[in-house]
């Protein structure tokens, strides 16, 4: 269970792997949004899950399933598989974005440098 510090209290953790499968894809809709809030909520939400989830994401998809019966690695490879799939598809496509000013500017930069860490 997670920590949720700003009520000092122990709460199960929100976000986990699952999640992620499901926020990924629909951020890339946002990452095309005309609105600069929406570029900012993806880009938040995309750096969120890249700093709690990159370094699993990455060491599953560096150690895939041997020929043992594991179906709990198997799943969550598949996870970490989809949600590398489409962190890099979001990667290629906001960089058209990369040389816009300003705060939305860093952050776009912010998340590119992150999901660099990927490959």
């Amino acid at each position: 269970s997670g920590i949720n510090a700003e009520y000092g209290q122990s709460r199960p953790a929100i976000w986990d792997l699952h999640i992620c499968t499901i926020v990924v894809p629909a951020l890339r809709s946002l990452f095309h949004s005309k609105h600069e809030n929406h570029l900012f909520v993806a880009c938040s939400t995309l750096k969120h899950i890249i700093r709690s989830f990159g370094q699993l994401i990455k060491d599953n998809i560096n150690a895939p399933p041997t020929g043992n019966i594991d179906i709990t690695r198997e799943e969550r490879y598949k996870k970490c598989h989809l949600c590398h799939q489409q962190i890099a598809n979001i990667s290629r496509e906001i960089m058209r974005h990369e040389k816009v000013q300003g705060k939305l500017g860093s952050a776009i930069r912010e998340i590119i440098k992150l999901s660099e860490s990927f490959y």
